[in-house]
């Protein structure tokens, strides 16, 4: 009889404990399972701001990179080249010669170019090409014009006056008349212009508002 107690007594322990064990983990899967879904929310919301913000980031480089990319800027210090027009007379040195003028100083060329594609965007179209002086001036070449310099003033027995005449740059247009000039004999389609005046400061030139 003690015995059969004894059983009964324990299968009611194992009973209550399981019982108990029971309530206990379904306490914590139901507090588990209510409470993280908050949680996980949580964490997706920093994650998917942290991915947000990269990508922004990544957008960015990549528009700068491109920008800077598509931007050729000088290698003699004068920044970023000027757009081509479309109707420009002829390539820019700096296309023409990407890898350097031969024989020559860069520098200059591009100066020239940079001068004329400017004035060619100011409606300067009868352009041929340009002098570069020893001073740093820039003549540009127009068709049917020539830069001269004048000798000074003699006057002659008879009265008159002769002042001597060289041409001292011109574009290509001009060199079947240079002697004749030079003679004073100017055929009347070429126009004159008193090389000591003319002449053009690229460094002024170039930061003038169009």
């Amino acid at each position: 009889m003690l015995r059969d107690i004894f059983t009964e007594n324990w299968i009611l322990v194992l009973t209550i404990i399981l019982m108990m064990t029971i309530i206990t983990g379904g306490s914590f899967l139901w507090l588990k399972y209510t409470t993280s879904p908050y949680e996980t929310d949580a964490d997706e919301a920093d994650e998917a701001a942290e991915y947000a913000s990269q990508l922004k980031k990544n957008r960015q480089v990549k528009t700068q990179t491109t920008e800077t990319a598509d931007v050729q800027v000088s290698t003699h210090g004068f920044g970023p080249y000027p757009e081509v027009p479309a109707d420009y007379f002829r390539e820019p040195s700096w296309i023409k010669y990407p890898n350097g003028v031969p024989g020559h100083a860069a520098g200059p060329f591009e100066i020239m170019d940079r001068v004329l594609i400017k004035l060619w965007n100011q409606g300067h179209k009868n352009i041929t090409g340009a002098t570069y002086a020893p001073g740093g001036k820039v003549y540009p070449h127009y068709a049917n014009t020539a830069y001269v310099s004048y000798g000074e003033k003699i006057i002659l027995p008879d009265g008159n006056v002769y002042q001597s005449i060289s041409v001292v740059s011109s574009g290509p247009d001009i060199a079947p008349f240079a002697k004749q000039i030079s003679e004073g004999n100017t055929p009347a389609h070429i126009k004159l212009i008193d090389y000591d005046s003319a002449g053009i400061d690229p460094h002024i030139f170039l930061k003038e508002e169009n």
